[in-house]
Parts: C-alpha cells; sequence; structure tokens
C-alpha cells in the first residue's frame, strides 16, 4: 500500500473515533453518582446526564413554558432515588409545575411516577423536602407560588400507587401551613393557619386568629374542625367547655382552660379530642401573644375576648373623645382613615358573648360603643351603654359615658 493513502486511511479512523467518543452519553461525576442526604441539593443536570433515547423532564417541561433549571433532591428511600422538577416561573399563565421521581440508572435517571401540582407557576431549588408523616410511604412537602402571587403548599406521598396530592392550600399570607411534630411521637403534623389576615387592616398585623392541626387518621390527613366532639371523659369535658368559651367570644376564658393542669388521661385516647384541644390551645396562644403585644391594643384585647382591657385602653379619654373619628382611638393608628371597620369588628366579637351572656357589662359597653361610632345618636347603641352602667353602678367611667348621650 502506497505511504499517502496508509496516511489518510489512519487519519479517517482517528476522527470517526473522536466522533464517536464525543456521542456517548454522559456519565455522572463521582460526587454526583452516591446518594445524598435527603434534600440535599445536586447540580442541575444536563439533557445527556438524564436519558439517552426520550425527552428529558426538563425538555418536557421546556416545551409549555421556560423555567430557570432542574433539580434532583435525595430520597431517604428508595435507594438511588430522587425527586426531580424544574425550577423558575413558568411564563404560560395556564401552565404548571410537573414533580417526577426519578431512579439513578447507568448514564441518568429513570421516571418512576409523575403528577402536577395543581396551583404551583413558581419553585426554588429548596421549594421541595421530604418529611415524616408515616412510615408507609414516601411524604413531600412543597412550597411554591402559584397565580396571583398566592403563596401554596402541598403535601405530596410516593408509594406503589404513584405520586399523589394528599394536601393543598393556597393563601396571600406566607407560611400558612407549618410542620410540627405535635406529639412528639416522630411523626409531623400540620398546623393550618385559617386566619383571614386582611379582613380588618391591609398588613398590619390586626387579626382574629384561627388555628387548625391535620392529622394522619390512619387512612387519610383530616383537619380538625371547631365543633363540640362525644365522651364523658374529663378531657372531653374540658374540651368542650374551651371550645363554647372560643365559640362566645372569650378565648381569654379558652386560655386559661387549655393552660390549666390537665385532668387524668382518657382510658382510650381520642384523636379527634386531642387535636381539637390542641387547635384550641394553639389558637387562643397566638390570640394571648398578640392582646400583649400587638399592632392595635383595642382590637387585640377584644380579639382575645378580653373586654375589660379593652374598656382599659379607653378610660384615659371622655366620652366625646371616645367617638371622635378624629379621637385618640383613631389618630395614628391602621385605622385612621376607617373606623367603621372597628366598629364591625367589635359589633361582630361582642354579639356572639352577648348571645350567651346578655348582662355581661363590658361586652354591652363595648357594643352600644361600636354601634355609636357608626351613627352617634343609634339609640340601640344609647341602651346598650346605659344597661352596661346599670350592672357597674360604681364603675365612674361607665357613668361617664352614660350621663354624655344623646349627644348634643
Amino acid at each position: 500500500m502506497q505511504p499517502g493513502r496508509t496516511l489518510l486511511i489512519v487519519l479517517i479512523v482517528a476522527g470517526w473515533l473522536a466522533a464517536c467518543g464525543a456521542a456517548e452519553p454522559a456519565t455522572l461525576p463521582a460526587d454526583r453518582a452516591a446518594p445524598a442526604d435527603a434534600g440535599d441539593v445536586l447540580p442541575t443536570a444536563t439533557a445527556e446526564a438524564i436519558a439517552p433515547t426520550e425527552p428529558t423532564p426538563a425538555e418536557r417541561a421546556d416545551e409549555s413554558s421556560a423555567t430557570e433549571g432542574y433539580t434532583f433532591i435525595a430520597l431517604d428511600s428508595p435507594p438511588d432515588t430522587f425527586v426531580a422538577f424544574p425550577t423558575g416561573m413558568l411564563d404560560d399563565p395556564a401552565a404548571r409545575h410537573d414533580l417526577t421521581i426519578q431512579r439513578q440508572v447507568d448514564g441518568g435517571y429513570a421516571e418512576l411516577a409523575r403528577m402536577t401540582l395543581p396551583e404551583t407557576r413558581y419553585l426554588e431549588p429548596d421549594s421541595v423536602r421530604q418529611v415524616t408523616i408515616t412510615p408507609d410511604r414516601v411524604w413531600l412537602a412543597v412550597a411554591s407560588r402559584g397565580d396571583a402571587e398566592l403563596e401554596c403548599f402541598d403535601l405530596v406521598t410516593f408509594d406503589d400507587a404513584g405520586l399523589n396530592g394528599a394536601f393543598n392550600a393556597c393563601s396571600d399570607t406566607p407560611g400558612q401551613v407549618q410542620l410540627q411534630d405535635l406529639d412528639l411521637d416522630g411523626a409531623m403534623e400540620l398546623i393550618v393557619d385559617r386566619t383571614d389576615h386582611f379582613a380588618w387592616c391591609e398588613r398590619c398585623g390586626v387579626v382574629a386568629w384561627n388555628l387548625h392541626v391535620v392529622y394522619w387518621d390512619g387512612a387519610v390527613l383530616r383537619e380538625t374542625p371547631f365543633t363540640p366532639v362525644v365522651g364523658d371523659s374529663a378531657a372531653v369535658a374540658r374540651t368542650n367547655a374551651a371550645l363554647a368559651r372560643a365559640e362566645a367570644g372569650r378565648w381569654i376564658d379558652t386560655y386559661a382552660i387549655v393552660t390549666a393542669d390537665a385532668p387524668d388521661p382518657a382510658p382510650v385516647a381520642d384523636p379527634a379530642v386531642d387535636w381539637l384541644f390542641t387547635s384550641l390551645r394553639l389558637t387562643a396562644e397566638r390570640r394571648a401573644e398578640q392582646a400583649q403585644s400587638g399592632a392595635y391594643p383595642l382590637l387585640d384585647r377584644v380579639f382575645f375576648g378580653d373586654y375589660t382591657g379593652a374598656i382599659d385602653v379607653m378610660r384615659p379619654y371622655v366620652p366625646l373623645q371616645l367617638i371622635d373619628w378624629a379621637g385618640p382611638l383613631f389618630l395614628e393608628t391602621p385605622f385612621l382613615d376607617d373606623p367603621t371597620r372597628v366598629a364591625a369588628a367589635v359589633l361582630e366579637q361582642t354579639e356572639r358573648t352577648l348571645a350567651v351572656e346578655p348582662d355581661d357589662a363590658a361586652a354591652l359597653f363595648l357594643r352600644g360603643w361600636a354601634r355609636l361610632i357608626n351613627d352617634s345618636g343609634d339609640p340601640a347603641g344609647i341602651d346598650d351603654i346605659r344597661r352596661a352602667a346599670e350592672q357597674e353602678p360604681d364603675d365612674a367611667f361607665y357613668a361617664a359615658m352614660r350621663d354624655t348621650l344623646p349627644l348634643p
């Protein structure tokens, strides 16, 4: 063979071998091939490292909307298994993020399960974490953002039935759902904030707290309703008594009940009783905290059912100042421009109390005051003030308000 032809063949073969080497699937570096601790975020995977034949999860996500990257997080079990999801904001308003379970295989990952998160349009690399609810399946907590900047929370399960949503909630308030092991049994419960944080003022912190426990009952996640429980044990009696005071607007009494020494435990534990009691305790504690350090002491105490404390806020002022929209109860407060919203909150709260305690002097005074805020000549408001003064004949503050009405 001629030397020139031999050199040409060598060059052709060398080029062919180089091309074949470049086409081989990329392999994971050694530091990514080993399973990481649960919750660790692995570097963004490339398309070559995920799938040699079909479109990768990242490519499928890109077909509907662009995202910033793709994140893999190692699960505690099964071995070599990861939760994977695209990160960033979806451009298409109708698009939603997918969550997948991937198993590490030679040269990449194989998809085991997939589900679409119902509200999610934005995820960060640390938006998903594995949590412990029950040992028979994988539980994933997903904190995301939905439409209109809503903060969303999903609890997702993975087992032989695939990926399925177990709980979903969205709110305009961050941190609507908190995970905590409330009974110290190693499994987490959900504390769901059902408070309307914008009912009384925009982002000023004056709220009527309302927290509910969501727990695993052996078959499903169950949210604890604020309804009486059935039974004849001391725990049932105490729990129902605490609930009755809360329904009457007297969270201050509920707080006293739930923080007192517990009675002897029931012979058989009842999750419905225990979690209702816990929900009441969490809510009462939050209202008690706000009553001491809130943004607007008058309503903070009213929402706690501490009507005596609310009236103490009023006592430094004379009657005409109390119903003056430009007076000290409203000037330089979150309610400077909307005293009627304060009146509405006080009416809503005190009417629950007066429905069961019609002669409560403090509740009568506050309801009368709220009615006079809306209409300084309201006969029903004047009557409430008069009745309050009759119930507390030695209280000079009540008497002064009564004697000032009707206003000139």
